[in-house]
């Protein structure tokens, strides 16, 4: 068997190893759409690097590394795609939790007239109304 026959054989079974080594990333995060894991930065460099490597494949006679390089790049571009897609979409709905929490609020009711003995903790949403007033059921205010 010829030097360059068994170059070719090596080369297509390992990008084969490499390509099924990253379809079940791929299906996990197209699946699972949940790409917390991944960095943008990350992802943004390897496409970067890949468009640069690209310069170098291409002037190489086709084969094995076409195949191998071709996956990677479009692999890369899915998972930016995903990424901004699915990420940066949840952004500001996170936002938006993380802020309706903050407005909920803790109450702590305690009777007007004595030392700090009965309080409770009452967890109030925006809207809630509250209505507050003296231990002895004197006249009470409402406070929206």
């Amino acid at each position: 068997m010829e030097m360059q026959s068994l170059q070719i054989i090596a080369g297509s079974i390992s990008s084969f190893l490499f390509i099924s080594g990253n379809i079940p990333m791929l299906v996990k995060a197209f699946r699972s759409r949940n790409l917390r894991s991944y960095s943008l930065s990350n992802i943004a460099l390897m496409n970067a690097g890949n468009l640069a490597y690209w310069v170098y494949v291409s002037n190489l006679p086709f084969g094995p590394i076409w195949v191998l390089h071709g996956f990677y790049t479009v692999a890369e571009v899915l998972m930016l795609v995903w990424y901004l897609r699915f990420e940066l979409s949840k952004t500001p709905r996170r936002a938006l939790a993380a802020s309706v929490e903050s407005l909920e609020t803790k109450a702590l009711f305690l009777p007007l007239d004595s030392p700090v003995t009965g309080a409770c903790t009452v967890k109030v949403s925006p809207g809630d109304t509250l209505k507050i007033g003296k231990r002895r059921g004197d006249s009470k205010e409402e406070l929206s």
